[in-house]
């Protein structure tokens, strides 16, 4: 449906073949994070593809990223849907995969995921441009909604798990440096921010290439100015 989809369903695979006769090959953009999606990591399980896909299609084709080994993080929970859609479950998919991927650190490299999980899963992108996102790190909304003293925890805890994925010597972390280097500016300038009021951190964030936890940052410098003029 678009070049990089949020769903591929069998209505529009029975419609494809009833346009041309043929049944339909997926070119699935999805974990690739070239052109437009760059500064984006792609290190969630893939979504929004129907059960039972199979039986309206010959087949499907999914396109990594220029990252080999963190590609297979995505690239092994799109084995397991193929290999079973009807029982596929995302969350317990990309866990066997970090499993397999980076054993001993699956909780960190999730960490690293869900603060980097603007996709076209997530209706993110040119593509959906007057499309509402509906992604969220539901982490990230639970802490704020709790307030700060949770939001300075969960902050805290995703620095220390960034910071021993640096650590790890796993060749995921080296193809992903930017990416945790990045996330850690996020922590450390949302920490300064909950400890000493100082959002000159966060604000420099904000210019960083990598696009990760972007609008959380504008949202947490937004409610700290607007509780500073109360």
């Amino acid at each position: 449906p678009y070049i990089c989809s949020d769903e591929l369903t069998c209505d529009f695979a029975r419609q494809f073949y009833a346009d041309t006769g043929k049944k339909l090959i997926w070119w699935d953009n999805y974990p690739v994070n070239d052109m437009e999606m760059v500064d984006e990591l792609h290190l969630r399980p893939v979504s929004g593809r129907e059960k039972g896909l199979g039986a309206c299609c010959e087949g499907l084709v999914s396109n990594p990223m220029e990252l080999a080994e963190s590609s297979l993080v995505p690239l092994l929970t799109v084995a397991d849907y193929l290999w079973n859609s009807s029982a596929y479950d995302p969350a317990e998919s990309r866990s066997e995969a970090l499993a397999q991927v980076c054993p001993g650190y699956e909780k960190e490299v999730c960490v690293l995921s869900e603060l980097c999980y603007k996709s076209c899963l997530e209706r993110e992108g040119h593509h959906f441009e007057f499309a509402r996102p509906r992604g969220e790190n539901p982490d990230f909304e639970r802490a704020l909604s709790a307030g700060a003293y949770p939001l300075w925890q969960y902050l805290s805890f995703c620095l220390t798990s960034l910071e021993k994925l640096s650590r790890s010597g796993l060749k995921l972390a080296r193809e992903c440096e930017r990416w945790i280097n990045t996330a850690k500016i996020f922590c450390r300038g949302g920490i300064a921010l909950l400890e000493r009021g100082e959002g000159e951190l966060l604000r420099a964030y904000l210019y960083e290439n990598e696009d990760i936890m972007k609008r959380e940052a504008r949202r947490l410098l937004d409610i700290f100015e607007k509780q500073s003029k109360i």
